[in-house]
């Protein structure tokens, strides 16, 4: 990205993500999942409300109960699994932890 506008941009582009959920397979194979979590850290405070906004909008109930079970289900057990190991070592990371913390990821199992 040439800048943090560009960023943010690209971030709500992803959006678009919540209308195909059943690109959430692709979406964790292509590494996204860990893209969108590392932005919890970002410097700027935008660029992090937007990551926790669209990790938001994509596990949100409305459309985990919408769409084919198990597409979704790859991307949550990916999100919770990240989750937990940087949850896990949140000694050295206060910051990104009190932004998972705001995070809510609907448990369908």
């Amino acid at each position: 990205m040439e800048s943090e506008a560009d960023l943010d941009e690209e971030i709500k582009r992803l959006l678009t993500l919540t209308e195909v959920p059943d690109l959430y397979p692709q979406v964790v194979e292509l590494g996204a999942v860990t893209s969108i979590v590392s932005l919890l850290s970002h410097e700027n405070t935008d660029i992090t409300i937007d990551a926790i906004e669209l990790l938001n909008e994509l596990t949100d109930e409305d459309v985990v109960a919408e769409h084919e079970e198990d597409a979704i289900k790859v991307f949550i057990d990916s999100l919770v699994i990240l989750l937990f190991f940087i949850r896990y070592d949140c000694f050295g990371a206060n910051y990104i932890c009190w932004n998972i913390n705001h995070i809510k990821i609907p448990l369908f199992y």
